[in-house]
């Protein structure tokens, strides 16, 4: 009797403990428009051969919807230029990014913002290229996450699947050969990267689907909060996941089942890596990942314990071993 009156106190601490963290508010992360003015580098170029940004010489990136090339001024190397953009919290980077030259506009507001209407070349039928070059800067999306980086012979480089990115450890000045498919264009390449390889030989393979810019639209079936009481993720009813950073439930209080959503983000068919959400009432701005996991052995058993109901909630996508390994959670 002791034994079963103590296994029920523990589950009842476990589940005080999940309650208490599940009801800490998360912080905000807020969008700002910032103003950076500097000197012009180089134009980033995407896979497809399209101009998507534009370096700094002080290492900025100023980050606008994908447009042609053909409509790109020839700018001298240390042009002056304004850039007028959002910068999520703690990011480096602009996004949504109107650019100009002497007071004169070369990436109007109208343009940062508007979505491409240049048609996107499948990545298999992309021809072969090859750069190397000095690491100058990283690419990153609105979350913080590393997407790519740019090299000093006027590449730019997409992983074909960040997440393998995160683990090659790069670092500015690196001097790297990348294999991969994209495009030339008279002011820079683009190349989707699917291998890496360093001076002393090492080279990594970065597999998996490649994330594209998509936009998508659907109709929300759940939310899927994560075990410290943020919103994770969201699943629409076409079965789409859409990955989100720790998203605080007040930031999404026009979101709910039911909700017409429109999605803009990277990723490919079924999984999208969110970065802005829309409703037909507001539109969300996701911030970086930025707040660390509380750490602690109560933290892991809680986590289980959510993880579980989570699965029992959401039958479509469980499995025999866990529910989680069929979606890139």
């Amino acid at each position: 009797m002791r034994r079963w009156t103590g296994c029920w106190l523990a589950l009842g601490l476990f589940g005080a403990t999940g309650a208490a963290l599940a009801q800490q508010p998360a912080p905000e992360h807020q969008v700002a428009t910032q103003v950076h003015r500097g000197e012009f580098r180089r134009w980033l170029i995407s896979p497809q051969g399209q101009a998507e940004g534009v370096l700094f010489e002080d290492g900025t990136i100023a980050r606008f919807q994908a447009r042609s090339v053909d409509a790109l001024p020839i700018l001298p190397q240390g042009a002056k230029l304004q850039a007028t953009g959002e910068t999520p919290e703690g990011g480096q980077t602009l996004f949504r990014s109107a650019i100009a030259s002497e007071g004169r506009a070369i990436i109007p507001t109208e343009a940062a913002i508007a979505p491409s209407t240049v048609p996107a070349q499948p990545e298999s039928q992309l021809p072969q290229l090859r750069a190397k070059g000095k690491v100058e800067a990283y690419l990153k999306s609105p979350h913080g996450r590393l997407v790519g980086f740019v090299l000093d012979d006027s590449t730019t480089v997409r992983a074909a699947s960040p997440r393998w990115l995160q683990d090659a450890n790069i670092h500015t000045g690196d001097v790297i050969a990348v294999d991969g498919r994209g495009t030339a264009t008279p002011v820079g390449r683009g190349i989707w990267a699917t291998t890496l390889t360093f001076p002393n030989g090492n080279a990594i393979a970065l597999s998996g689907p490649a994330l594209s810019p998509v936009t998508h639209d659907g109709e929300v079936a759940r939310l899927l909060p994560n075990p410290h009481g943020d919103i994770g993720g969201i699943l629409l009813r076409d079965g789409t996941y859409l990955r989100l950073p720790p998203t605080p439930p007040g930031k999404l209080v026009n979101v709910t089942a039911g909700t017409r959503v429109h999605v803009e983000g990277t990723g490919y068919p079924g999984f999208i890596e969110t970065d802005r959400l829309r409703t037909d009432r507001d539109e969300v701005t996701m911030g970086p990942v930025s707040t660390p996991a509380p750490a602690g052995p109560p933290l892991r058993h809680v986590a289980t314990v959510a993880r579980s109901i989570a699965c029992s909630r959401i039958p479509k996508v469980r499995s025999r071993h866990s529910c989680f390994r069929t979606r890139p959670w």
